[in-house]
């Protein structure tokens, strides 16, 4: 799907996502990404979606995210409360959902001036 609203004052939004990847800055990650307003980590060597834990996703924390958004591919999940619990208790938003609505709510805090970091695995994960 292509998104067709242009944030100006963000560095790196998604344009488009999608199976065949997510197009941020014109170029298609096709495997796990991290992304914020200041970076983009392509290639993310995390685990698979149900395996995170609270180590795997302390580079993600150490940027100081208002909210964290956890893209989860195609199927919905709840990350188990021994994940989640420990980053709400730290004052930070947690929202785990599909990754087509993952980047679709990314670009929504981002226009809103938010510090949102996003994990997104593909859409076939």
């Amino acid at each position: 799907m292509r998104i067709a609203v242009e944030l100006l004052t963000a560095k790196h939004r998604i344009q488009a996502y999608g199976p065949e990847g997510i197009r941020v800055r014109d170029e298609v990650h096709t495997t796990t990404l991290v992304i914020s307003a200041e970076q983009i980590i392509p290639a993310w060597a995390g685990p698979p979606p149900r395996e995170l834990d609270e180590e795997s996703l302390a580079s993600l924390l150490d940027q100081d995210p208002e909210v964290l958004l956890i893209g989860t591919g195609s199927d919905s999940m709840l990350l188990p409360d021994r994940v989640a619990v420990p980053i709400q208790s730290r004052g930070i938003g947690l929202e785990v959902m599909p990754t087509a609505a993952a980047c679709r709510t990314f670009n929504i805090l981002l226009g809103e001036g938010r510090r949102v970091v996003a994990l997104l695995y593909p859409l076939s994960s």
